[in-house]
């Protein structure tokens, strides 16, 4: 996945960079706060955690956010998730 995003946004002439949260919230909250200072375009976000709702952060700064592999609850924001069984299935009988 990471590779397509880098792919699709230099056709677009945007760079990407990347942050490893190790699932930690407090992390996470660094991390987008530097990505503000640098004042990049959108996130797109693994959510750390559910306790924590970094997108009414982000849009305060009017950054756009898309979730990744997980949602959180009670917010309307755009998510791409795999389908884990459809794609196994799908995996397994590519010919």
């Amino acid at each position: 996945m990471a590779r397509g995003v880098e792919d699709a946004a230099s056709t677009k002439g945007y760079n990407v960079i990347y942050c490893n949260t190790d699932e930690s919230a407090q992390k996470q909250s660094a991390y987008l706060q530097t990505l503000i200072q640098k004042q990049v375009d959108g996130v797109l976000l693994v959510p750390a955690s559910s306790k924590d709702n970094p997108i009414e952060f982000l849009r305060q700064q009017n950054v756009h956010v898309v979730l990744l592999d997980r949602s959180l609850p009670n917010t309307e924001v755009d998510v791409v998730r795999a389908i884990p069984k459809t794609g196994a299935y799908q995996l397994v009988n590519y010919s």
